[in-house]
């Protein structure tokens, strides 16, 4: 699909999103054009959309636990995206509760493993 157009519409999130940042520049860097664009601003209306068959989306894999509950099928890319990470946010210089103290080492332990 690299260097051609389609006509399928694609339906994604506004552009303040992160995931829409990542699935442009990922259509740029393959050089995949769309013009044929639906914003949305819930992953819901989306998942609604795609599955009435006339469109598709790029959604972060978290979603997929989804697809049963929609009439949906994830298709691998190739390239595929690169992979993204995520963090714990707590206020910065500030005391916290020992019960947030618990949770990071938690989290932490968790990740550790992988």
């Amino acid at each position: 699909m690299a260097g051609k157009s389609h006509n399928l519409k694609a339906v994604l999130l506004s552009e303040y999103f992160e995931t829409r940042k990542i699935v442009d520049k990922y259509f740029s860097d393959n050089q995949i054009k769309y013009t044929n664009v639906t914003e949305v601003n819930t992953i819901s209306s989306i998942l609604d959309l795609v599955e009435g068959g006339a469109s598709f989306s790029i959604l972060p894999e978290a979603f997929s636990a989804l697809k049963a509950q929609y009439r949906l099928e994830i298709v691998d890319l190739d390239p595929q995206l690169p992979p993204r990470t995520i963090g714990l946010l707590v206020a910065k210089n500030r005391s916290r509760k020992r019960t947030v103290e618990k949770f990071c080492e938690l989290v932490r332990s968790q990740l550790s493993q992988y």
